[in-house]
């Protein structure tokens, strides 16, 4: 089994929704 198969997936959490909003201003700067 390789260990990324093995790691469990990250949690949905605050930092993901900052990478998002970041993702969205650097859209809309485009």
């Amino acid at each position: 089994i390789r260990e990324e198969e093995a790691a469990p997936p990250a949690p949905k959490g605050p930092s993901e929704v900052e990478l998002l909003t970041e993702i969205r201003d650097a859209l809309a700067a485009r």
